[in-house]
């Protein structure tokens, strides 16, 4: 029908094909942000507090995990020279 509407029936764009890549990339970061925040809510801040031998030194390493035994133990595997003399909730004063 001359002037009348009709209906378009063509297939997608590259352009809408990227939006639909854009919104599947945007629910991927929102469930890995949900993710990421969930287990920030689980682990806590624990501080290693000793003696830095390589150093010679005292000091405290700060480390993220669910237990003062976790900390502790990721601070011996990285820093095999630090002596731990206590472990304490970092986000406690």
């Amino acid at each position: 029908m001359p002037g009348g509407s009709r209906t378009h029936h063509a297939r997608p764009t590259a352009g809408f094909a990227f939006f639909l890549n854009t919104t599947t990339w945007i629910e991927l970061m929102t469930a890995s942000t949900a993710a990421t925040v969930n287990t920030a809510a689980t682990e806590m801040h624990w501080v290693c507090v000793g003696y830095d031998r390589g150093q010679q030194r005292n000091d405290a390493l700060g480390y993220w995990c669910d237990t003062a035994q976790q900390a502790q133990a990721r601070c011996e595997q990285l820093h095999p020279l630090f002596e731990v003399y206590y472990v304490k909730r970092g986000d406690l004063n």
